[in-house]
């Protein structure tokens, strides 16, 4: 994230508007860059995550390492 903000009406909203609420995101975003502030929450990647209240497991997945090549 840096200090920019994209909004497109019913679009694009970059970062995305739900962000803060979703797990699945903050997570894995938390294993690089924990301290990353939000450009209009003013929250960190770690504080966003402490309060998140989203319950669904996120799990490494094992595949095969030809998937990751680019």
């Amino acid at each position: 994230m840096s200090e920019r903000v994209i909004s497109v009406p019913d679009e694009l909203h970059v970062p995305h508007l739900l962000l803060h609420e979703r797990a699945f995101v903050l997570r894995p975003l938390a294993d690089v860059a924990p301290d990353l502030r939000h450009p209009t929450l003013y929250q960190t990647v770690r504080e966003m995550l402490a309060e998140v209240e989203d319950d669904h497991a996120v799990e490494v997945a094992d595949y095969p390492a030809e998937w990751l090549r680019g």
